[in-house]
């Protein structure tokens, strides 16, 4: 679904700066200030997610437990030093259903 802080700080260790730059994460939305810092502190070269950031905001609602940014990753890339490149948001069905259910705001319950 995301990108995994864990996991970004796991890949830095493993594997050199070199190879981490040439490497795409996928997610299924846009990665929001936290998870898109991790992926650019981890040296990851691309980010391809599916649905916006955008549409993510509006698929969970305003949740107190789970507020959001409205930052898109791209600005967050921008302001940094490394060259990230994104695709996206990627038209397609899967990325919203990887969500249903799961991020529900209190309008859903």
């Amino acid at each position: 679904m995301g990108i995994s802080p864990n996991l970004m700080t796991k890949a830095s260790k493993l594997y050199d700066n070199a190879f981490r730059s040439r490497r795409a994460v996928a997610a299924s939305a846009g990665p929001r200030a936290m998870r898109a810092g991790a992926a650019c502190w981890a040296g990851a070269g691309r980010i391809a997610h599916g649905m916006s950031e955008e549409a993510l905001k509006a698929l969970i609602g305003p949740d107190p437990e789970n507020l959001t940014m409205s930052m898109p990753c791209r600005k967050i890339f921008a302001a940094g030093q490394r060259k990230m490149q994104v695709a996206g948001p990627l038209p397609c069905r899967e990325s919203d259903v990887a969500h249903d259910g799961f991020r529900a705001g209190p309008a859903a319950q």
